[in-house]
């Protein structure tokens, strides 16, 4: 068995679904960085993707000790 996948956090996850959405023709990766940043400061509501992430540090941690027990 492989080292479990670390956890992603929520901004991953809010990535994920925003990237295509956020990113211009021609803005280079740090511009598009910046523009994520800012928009997810801004973000009024992030409990779906907090708890998307609360989830998958479950999934780790689950994951994690199974991966032990098996050393």
């Amino acid at each position: 068995m492989q080292h479990p996948k670390l956890a992603n956090c929520a901004l991953f996850f809010w990535m994920q679904e925003n990237r295509e959405r956020i990113k211009k023709p021609g803005m280079g990766i740090a511009d598009h960085a910046k523009a994520a940043r800012i928009e997810w400061q801004n973000l009024s509501d992030k409990s779906k993707w907090e708890k998307m992430a609360e989830d998958d540090k479950n999934r780790y941690e689950k994951e994690l000790k199974l991966y032990r027990n098996q050393l």
